[in-house]
């Protein structure tokens, strides 16, 4: 049968008749990376840390002309090119060429103008961008000092452009600026001086590799007849998610904040036994669930719920015990997990202060699990256990519980992008039935520049 989503035509296909599909060739990963480097008076004693820091990170790429490219600007009142995507075809070439940059100099620092012009003057195809081919692009700001232009414009229309942006500052840098610049202010980087850039080095480049593709935005015109899925599967399934509350007793005068924060989201899910399910655990000396994730079938049941909680109070807050606790009595088929189905398993962390105990071994077994965590603090909470706790730099501070409601857009669509992108993880059921589990996969043929969504049915058996 042929039907339509979304403007799409929709081609159903069997396991056999998809053979021919896996045949053709896969985009290679790749990446479009941008360093903007702060060449300000500020920063003269520490640009060859820069410098050098930003050596480390290509070094740790896979350079190629179809596969990782580098970009490197420098700025302080204005932006110098030191050179384009496209200028060096080899990693030697690229490191050679950062060896000898010479700091620019000069005040005041107009970063705003520098992410402008980087926008409109290397994320773009004749400086070797690949944009419009869907490969991620990545900007990575290393800055010493508070930009005394507008950066909320420029940073805006990078976002939109989808253009990730990472933001590196030292102690005297503005982190309220740097989290406006960031893709989101998860994205935003720390150290104390730059001589400390190493300690955040492989942090980022991890956060770097994972950034997705996006879809292409013009057909290529090689003439080539090759297909090329370039889309992550589309889960019918919907996302599993898990609100961790901390319920300590520093949190008893915000906790209606919290409250309302999970049901404005909950209002934005689409809750549903084969769609989305919520659940709720509060935590302080120990953790306990308010509701399973297979306990309500409807947004208003969850909603409902979520309104009537009640504050569980405690002097302790174990954050690493509660995550372990999530993890062995909420992600499970038991409590309504879907984890073997592939279905996204998301944790979002409420959390206003240090943890009295471990969290790196809870934490490392909820990442090895698959489940993706978000973090959302208070001022009072630790920034490196909510960067450790998180799956990707998708962490939050707020000044308060109240204003919680600020970040509900950004953590949305995170969620919405997750449930979009996440491969599935299927493992085969043990009880001898047959499943067929359908997914959608976005494929194009470059040569007539058509895209079609194809429906393969994979028989449960066969994984």
């Amino acid at each position: 049968p042929s039907e339509n989503f979304h403007g799409f035509p929709l081609v159903f296909l069997t396991m056999e008749e998809s053979y021919c599909l896996w045949r053709f060739p896969f985009r290679l990963k790749l990446l479009d990376i941008v360093f903007i480097l702060d060449g300000s008076d500020d920063t003269r004693d520490a640009f060859k840390q820069m410098c050098q820091f930003v050596q480390r990170v290509v070094d740790k790429l896979n350079i190629g002309p179809n596969r990782d490219r580098v970009s490197v600007v420098q700025y302080s009142r204005e932006p110098q090119v030191h050179f384009y995507l496209n200028t060096h075809a080899t990693k030697q070439d690229i490191l050679n060429s950062i060896e000898s940059v010479k700091h620019q100099g000069g005040s005041p620092l107009n970063t705003g103008r520098a992410l402008d012009y980087t926008k409109k003057n290397i994320f773009i195809a004749s400086s070797g961008s690949r944009i419009l081919e869907g490969a991620p692009q990545v900007l990575v700001l290393v800055t010493g000092g508070r930009s005394q232009d507008d950066v909320r414009s420029p940073a805006s229309a990078l976002k939109k452009d989808q253009i990730v942006t990472f933001s590196i500052g030292n102690q005297n840098a503005d982190v309220i600026q740097l989290q406006e610049i960031s893709y989101t202010p998860g994205h935003t980087l720390t150290v104390p001086q730059f001589d400390d850039l190493q300690t955040i080095e492989q942090k980022l480049v991890s956060y770097v590799k994972r950034v997705p593709r996006q879809p292409r935005r013009l057909p290529q015109t090689t003439g080539k007849d090759d297909f090329y899925i370039f889309f992550y599967i589309y889960f019918f399934f919907g996302i599993d998610v898990v609100f961790l509350i901390d319920g300590t007793d520093e949190t008893k005068e915000s906790f209606s904040g919290m409250q309302n924060f999970v049901q404005t989201l909950v209002q934005k899910l689409n809750v549903a036994p084969n769609k989305d399910r919520v659940s709720v655990v509060q935590y302080s000396d120990d953790a306990a669930f308010d509701f399973l994730l297979n306990t309500y079938s409807s947004s208003d049941d969850v909603i409902n719920n979520v309104k009537h909680l009640i504050h569980k109070g405690g002097r302790l807050r174990h954050t690493g015990a509660a995550l372990q606790y999530v993890k062995d009595n909420l992600f499970t088929a038991a409590a309504g997990s879907r984890l073997l189905e592939g279905v996204p398993q998301v944790l979002i962390l409420l959390n206003s202060g240090r943890s009295n105990d471990e969290i790196r071994g809870p934490v490392k077994a909820l990442k090895d699990t698959g489940v993706i965590s978000f973090s959302i603090g208070t001022t009072n909470a630790d920034t490196l256990e909510l960067q450790t706790i998180s799956h990707q730099p998708n962490y939050f501070f707020i000044s308060d519980f109240e204003s919680i409601l600020d970040v509900q857009e950004n953590i949305l669509a995170l969620i919405n992008r997750l449930s979009n992108q996440r491969l599935p993880t299927m493992t085969p059921q043990v009880s001898g039935k047959r499943k067929l589990i359908n997914f959608i996969m976005y494929v194009c043929t470059p040569a007539t520049g058509s895209s079609v969504l194809c429906i393969i049915a994979l028989d449960s058996t066969m994984l």
